[in-house]
């Protein structure tokens, strides 16, 4: 994990990457995956200059831990740790109203962290399932629609905690904005992780099974003149 400073102009990025992969490291798949990621970071910070110093300062004290952390050869830590970074990332990336492009980088960078707890049989460090809901829901809204047109998602996210991802708290007021702008593979995507059949026959009084796709719902709804 050597890095001193990630986010400074003189990272050469292609240099350490190319050392490490020609490298015999037990770890060196997740010292690439440590690398690349941050650097996705540092680049979604380019023109956020409010968040730049901390996120830099905290990249920093990270990668002294895992240098740290791999020296002892501490490598569930090491996993624990990255794990913990990319669901404080998410949160961010989300808070923070990440375009398309940034948000796809992560969601795949999620997928490719995954695979390589896989290859140490560590999915017990697998990052925590409602955070994957709501970065796979959000790419699917910002693929969609460009969300600073509109008021109504800015101040979900302008008001986003942590627990709205920890414990799915407010999913109400996400659930009811991809129904507004009709984007049915993301609602599926909650659809598939939780009963929202009571909500919905609440707010919109139409009744659905549990597993109802959205494509569906989404045509109930259009057709209920109640509502």
């Amino acid at each position: 994990m050597n890095d001193e400073r990630p986010l400074s102009p003189y990272y050469n990025l292609d240099s350490i990457l190319s050392t490490l992969t020609e490298s015999d490291n037990y770890d060196k798949d997740i010292e690439i995956f440590w690398y690349g990621f941050k650097e996705s970071i540092k680049n979604f910070l380019k023109n956020r200059e409010e968040l730049k110093c901390i996120i830099c300062d905290k990249l920093s004290s990270d990668s002294q831990y895992l240098n740290e952390l791999k020296d002892k050869k501490q490598y569930c830590e090491i996993m624990k740790v990255i794990t913990s970074r990319i669901e404080e990332y998410i949160y961010l990336i989300m808070k923070y109203k990440s375009d398309h492009y940034h948000t796809n980088i992560l969601f795949t960078n999620t997928k490719r962290w995954h695979n390589i707890l896989d290859q140490f049989d560590k999915k017990c460090y697998y990052i925590n399932n409602n955070y994957l809901i709501f970065i796979s829901v959000y790419s699917k809204l910002v693929k969609k629609i460009s969300i600073h047109k509109h008021s109504d998602i800015l101040d979900y996210l302008e008001d986003m905690k942590i627990d709205y991802i920890e414990k799915l708290h407010n999913i109400e007021n996400m659930i009811d904005i991809l129904i507004k702008y009709k984007i049915p593979a993301a609602l599926d995507r909650i659809i598939e992780y939780t009963d929202i059949s009571d909500y919905i026959k609440t707010k919109y009084g139409i009744t659905i099974f549990k597993k109802t796709k959205a494509g569906k719902l989404l045509s109930q709804i259009k057709n209920n003149k109640d509502y």
